[in-house]
């Protein structure tokens, strides 16, 4: 995916890099990332170091086909360490055009519950909380800056009936967005019928042999104001309710789950070389097992040549208490990132 403006910038020049779709109007960009991070971990013994480091790698190829103003479809192959080449997201769009507001969404797409912009490496803990990504049916609208939709798709984590069948679950957001000069302002807010259903949430569940009791929903609001250079970004996601789950015969409460974040940008230019520079601090509650207490961090992201992206993170992390199934330690994490986008 696209995170900086050195590369939008550049979009024009394209010396040194083909264009092998171009004939065809299709629309092609590429991210080559290589991240390496030293973390000092959460570790209940005091007698043992928990210092660790590791590098990942990452690929991301899209694809976006337009053939006219009112149907578009786009596709995402990813690959990374963790796992083989997928398609991480396809999907296609009919409407939205001027003059046809509406839009109907159709695939394995990210769905409309939640922002989560950032100018860090890692991402907030709102998005590793509310997160959901399927196979979905997005019907939706947007006029002078207003934008609504809602969306249904088959959840992963509780069945329907005897047969096995998924349920089908329910969600809607909307949001205003205002630009004006160097200006610009957005929030909103959604609603789904399962926050269990979320990406974390579910492999958490499944990691750990629990199944969901019953749907628990779950809400997320989100703001972004930036004006010249400095950008704001605040949102939250909270379960509406507690969840409940059966480990074995037993039911477990994990409590009322929630994250929220808050970032401050700013982007400047050096020697001609952007950069910007970023600070974030977010909590949980009731996700002891999933994500940290508390989560503070800074970050700086360099763009020294056209495409060419280099970035630098440090996070600091205060888990849950041994009472809430924490350690009650402190994590370090250190992450350096080199990519290329094109």
């Amino acid at each position: 995916m696209f995170s900086g403006s050195q590369a939008a910038a550049d979009d024009d020049d394209t010396s040194g890099f083909p264009q092998p779709f171009e004939e065809y109007d299709i629309e092609f960009h590429a991210t080559v990332e290589f991240d390496y991070r030293t973390e000092e971990g959460f570790d209940d013994t005091e007698d043992e170091s928990s210092t660790t480091s590791n590098g990942d790698a990452s690929l991301d190829l899209e694809f976006a086909y337009q053939p006219c103003d009112w149907f578009k479809g786009d596709l995402i192959i990813s690959w990374d360490d963790e796992t083989p080449l997928e398609i991480d997201e396809g999907f296609v769009t009919i409407g939205g055009a001027e003059g046809v507001p509406p839009f109907l969404t159709l695939g394995k797409l990210t769905l409309p519950f939640g922002l989560y912009e950032t100018s860090m490496i890692s991402d907030p803990l709102t998005q590793e909380l509310g997160e959901i990504k399927t196979y979905a049916a997005v019907l939706g609208v947007e006029w002078q800056g207003l934008y609504a939709s809602s969306f249904i798709y088959d959840g992963s984590t509780i069945d329907d009936d005897d047969d096995g069948r998924d349920l089908k679950v329910f969600g809607a957001g909307a949001g205003y967005l205002y630009e004006k000069d160097d200006l610009v302002f957005m929030a909103g807010g959604a609603w789904v019928e399962n926050i269990a259903d979320a990406d974390s949430f579910s492999e958490f569940l499944d990691e750990d042999n629990l199944h969901l009791i019953d749907r628990s929903p779950g809400i997320v609001v989100y703001s972004l104001l930036e004006y010249g250079p400095v950008t704001l970004i605040a949102d939250y996601v909270a379960a509406l309710e507690h969840v409940d789950v059966i480990d074995e015969d037993e039911v477990i409460d994990l409590g009322r789950s929630e994250a929220w974040n808050t970032e401050i940008s700013y982007n400047m230019e050096v020697m001609d070389i952007e950069a910007s520079v970023a600070l974030t601090y977010g909590q949980s509650d009731s996700l002891g097992d999933m994500l940290p207490k508390k989560r503070l961090g800074a970050g700086i992201t360099i763009f020294p040549r056209p495409y060419l992206k280099l970035a630098a993170e440090y996070l600091r992390e205060y888990d849950y208490s041994i009472g809430q199934g924490g350690t009650g330690d402190e994590a370090d994490f250190v992450t350096f990132q080199l990519g290329l986008e094109y």
